[in-house]
């Protein structure tokens, strides 16, 4: 979609999805399938088509843009207002869908589109003269031990030569692209496999990509072959003239500068989509006056290290069996049962099989369906950096979790960072559980003093901003 901004410029916005646009998998770095410079390349000629630019005169990639193996990237391609000579600052932005309206805009690209493009002579002669035939049939082979590994789309070369400090090559889409070519300036895949010539030309320096482009001009859209022919300019930089199989321009890049992708630019460019994946934080709740279930019961041996405040035997039952009989006999059902326990020994599978089957009893019988059970622990998670939590009291926490819901949750989980006052306490507050109803309708609570926090998911703290790659 292309909306025109009132001081002269354009933004032009769109969506990048594996759905979508199934050749998005098939260009991977060191195991990461990132967006290839030649699509950027084609957002920028887009943008210079939809202003009345016929150069990309510049662009330069700043990050690179992983595309998740699920939902999609939203796209946004800015061109200012022209200045004097008719040139437009042009920036590339994206932002994972998954993070909706409040995710952050990551600038992966800028440049500058150009009125007036390159008018280059036709392609005279065809296979080059005088070259030197380069091994092609295992191209791509080579190339991925190298770490760039292209799938079937973009394995697009079949001919190479080198004259000199030239370079040729003879590439195409395959098949089940060609259909698509007309829809793009030029295929994304195709226009990628013309560079591949210098990637295996290169592979000595661990592998090459294109994050600088100068002087782009397209001469003509919708190709499915290319004859490429590169001349080196230096510093890693390197001339590219594209033509159809008639010798006829296809498109001019006056400069592409290479460079291998280092590690530290992909785990830059997985810190910035990690917004949509949110991390768990147990926030304090405002202070506000609750109280605990006016029937409550503890089913269980004590628990001298989660609660150690005497418990009337009247409240006190061996095991669900025990409840359920004594309901039966007359008892009220009551609001809250209550499992303390600390946990067990690390690695103690039985403490959370035990909670487990608890829970599939719980949920089997009806008598409980207006009733909540409560697991109360000790240590079971930590609020802060700065709180303990051992492992060993982890396990009957969880199993808060795990069994399945009615209409409402029944099950919770409290956990306290210390024990109770001792059982000797007079406090009344040491001798009912803690409540798990409170007004915010938290299900699951750590009881490090005063507030109580529960757990919330947040996304994880802003990356620093990151250097150009």
């Amino acid at each position: 979609m292309r909306v025109e901004l009132a001081d002269g410029g354009a933004l032009l916005t769109g969506r990048l999805s594996h759905r979508s646009l199934g050749w998005l998998g098939d260009h991977a770095v060191a195991g990461v399938a990132i967006l290839p410079g030649a699509a950027f390349v084609e957002l920028a000629v887009r943008a210079g088509d939809a202003v009345g630019c016929a150069a990309v005169e510049d662009l330069t990639l700043q990050a690179p843009l992983l595309v998740p193996a699920t939902g999609g990237v939203v796209m946004q391609v800015t061109a200012d207002a022209p200045d004097g000579t008719g040139r437009r600052p042009v920036r590339i932005h994206a932002r994972p869908e998954s993070e909706g309206e409040d995710g952050a805009w990551v600038q992966h690209a800028e440049g500058v589109l150009a009125p007036v493009g390159a008018d280059p002579e036709p392609l005279a002669d065809w296979p080059p003269r005088d070259a030197e035939t380069l091994p092609a049939e295992d191209a791509y082979e080579r190339i991925a031990s190298a770490g760039i590994a292209y799938g079937p789309t973009f394995r697009g070369l079949n001919a190479a030569w080198r004259r000199g400090d030239e370079l040729f090559a003879e590439v195409q889409l395959p098949e089940s692209e060609r259909k698509n070519a007309a829809s793009y300036g030029v295929h994304p895949a195709l226009l990628d496999a013309a560079l591949h010539v210098v990637v295996l030309d290169r592979l000595a320096e661990s592998g090459q990509l294109a994050f600088s482009w100068s002087g782009v001009t397209l001469h003509a859209q919708g190709a499915t072959a290319l004859r490429v022919r590169v001349r080196q300019l230096g510093d890693g930089a390197f001339a590219f003239h594209l033509y159809d199989g008639t010798g006829q321009p296809v498109l001019t890049a006056e400069s592409v500068a290479v460079r291998p992708l280092s590690p530290a630019d992909l785990s830059a460019a997985r810190t910035g989509t990690e917004n949509s994946l949110f991390r768990v934080d147990w926030t304090p709740l405002p202070s506000a006056e609750t109280s605990g279930p006016a029937r409550w019961v503890v089913l269980g041996e004590r628990c001298e290290a989660v609660w150690p405040a005497e418990v009337d035997a009247r409240r006190r039952y061996a095991d669900l069996a025990a409840l359920a009989d004594a309901v039966d006999a007359g008892a009220a059902v009551p609001e809250a049962v209550v499992v303390p326990g600390a946990g067990g020994a690390p690695g103690d599978r039985h403490v959370l099989v035990d909670a487990l089957e608890l829970c599939q009893s719980w949920l089997a019988d009806d008598r409980w369906a207006e009733s909540r059970l409560v697991f109360l622990t000790r240590d079971a998670v930590a609020t802060s950096p700065t709180t303990r939590s051992p492992i060993s009291h982890t396990p009957r926490c969880g199993a808060w979790s795990a069994p399945p819901s009615r209409n409402s949750p029944t099950a919770s989980c409290c956990s306290t960072a210390t024990p109770p006052r001792s059982r000797r306490s007079s406090s009344a507050r040491h001798s009912a559980p803690p409540s798990p109803n409170s007004p915010y309708g938290t299900e699951c609570c750590a009881l490090h003093g005063s507030p109580a926090h529960p757990p919330r998911t947040v996304p994880p703290v802003p990356s620093p901003p990151r250097e150009r790659y």
